[in-house]
């Protein structure tokens, strides 16, 4: 009995180091494949240019690349559902990988504009695939926050890199030089395949397989529901936050504030959304989380309310370092949320699909309330009616108690 007692107490300690450094291999892995493959989403303004120039295509044909592009990033969440639990995560993420890889290069040589959206959707298919399993991987650390503020940080650290070399590297080059510079950015990536645990979901599957009591059953559809609450904040949070953000230059222009002022303001926000990604990672998950996440919530529709009636150049700069950083700020804690109730890894997944989805609706019904108003008034209105309800669901979600599951 004192052996049993003896081993038992001693193994808790022994296995902390481990999954610490289990931690930091997932963590590395995450951090590469977030700066490389999320970087087509984040410089969309500069391919769109290119694209216009040098295919001479129209507005609303470049409108529909991109849509189909991100699309298909986000599809990608559905047929994961079926795969992601019964293969090896490595080999999936060389396959991916390397068909992101191919995708790129593809898209630099075709000319056409139709074999130009397929390769897109090929090389999106890829990488949103990918982008499954950063996400649930994420969610097995012992600090899911900061490894999803570790992934965003890592992207917006990414983009701020490649817009300051743009005018050195790319500005008189090709679309297709950007092209190339994502098909390198994710060859670079691929060794890192090797850092996770490639059957991790296989023996979650098995595991679960294994101990189907009534009482588990309960409690599933208990934290499916409390998930799908959570995808509710999400889908909220970024129809919310998108249809402002498209219109933030516009909202600036209308009250007369200089494009050198409002130039500055996005630079500024870009910066401040650096900072907020590098907090929420160095802050982690702490017993002031929920007090933290609600605080940034009020501050993201105060900045909303910053933009009503005619404002000044100061003003709108202080909007938009505030909505950036606080959105920004906001993201890893919502995803951890939904996480910390995902036992299946299915709806921690279907994020990317959420996400997107909401991130492609905002606009859209900006744009509508826009042109059925004539200002900007409805839209600012209706956003922060979205940000508030999705600040109580965050808060409902975030309080409700739940179990780690299965490792």
């Amino acid at each position: 009995m004192v052996r049993n007692t003896l081993s038992e107490t001693a193994n808790p300690p022994m296995r902390a180091p481990a999954k610490k450094y289990t931690d930091f291999k997932t963590n590395t892995y995450i951090v590469g494949f977030s700066a490389s493959l999320y970087m087509v989403l984040l410089i969309t303004p500069m391919i769109t240019t290119k694209l216009v120039d040098q295919l001479d295509l129209s507005a609303s044909a470049v409108g529909t690349l991109l849509f189909v592009e991100i699309g298909a990033f986000s599809f990608a969440t559905i047929p994961a559902y079926y795969w992601l639990r019964r293969v090896n995560l490595t080999r999936a993420t060389l396959a991916f990988g390397s068909i992101a890889v191919v995708g790129n290069v593809l898209s630099g040589l075709v000319s056409s504009y139709e074999l130009l959206m397929a390769c897109r959707v090929v090389a999106a298919l890829a990488a949103g695939s990918i982008t499954v399993i950063i996400l649930t991987m994420a969610r097995k650390t012992r600090n899911p926050s900061r490894s999803y503020a570790v992934s965003l940080a890592s992207q917006l650290g990414m983009a701020a890199i490649f817009l300051a070399a743009y005018p050195v590297l790319f500005e008189d080059r090709p679309v297709s030089a950007i092209y190339y510079a994502l098909a390198f950015l994710a060859l670079v990536c691929l060794p890192l395949a090797w850092l996770i645990d490639p059957d991790a979901y296989r023996r979650e599957a098995a595991a679960e397989k294994a101990e189907q009591s009534p009482v588990a059953v309960r409690t599933s559809k208990v934290l499916d529901s409390t998930g799908v609450m959570g995808l509710a904040t999400v889908l909220l949070f970024y129809i919310s936050l998108s249809g402002v953000w498209a219109f933030m230059a516009e909202i600036g222009t209308a009250s007369d504030v200089s494009m050198t002022s409002i130039s500055l303001g996005l630079s500024v926000a870009t910066v401040t959304g650096i900072v907020a990604a590098l907090a929420a990672t160095a802050l982690g998950e702490h017993r002031y989380s929920n007090l933290l996440v609600l605080a940034s919530y009020v501050g993201l529709t105060g900045s909303m309310a910053l933009l009503f009636g005619t404002i000044s150049a100061v003003q709108f700069i202080i909007a938009a370092a505030l909505f950036k950083f606080t959105y920004t700020f906001i993201f890893p804690y919502i995803v951890a949320a939904v996480a910390r109730r995902d036992s299946r890894g299915y709806l921690t997944g279907t994020i990317n699909l959420v996400a997107a989805g909401g991130f492609s609706l905002g606009p859209l019904l900006g744009g509508l309330l826009i042109s059925w108003t004539g200002n900007y008034v409805l839209l600012l209105t209706v956003s922060i009616t979205l940000m508030l309800t999705s600040m109580l669901l965050a808060y409902k979600v975030q309080t409700i108690p739940y179990s780690r599951g299965l490792d």
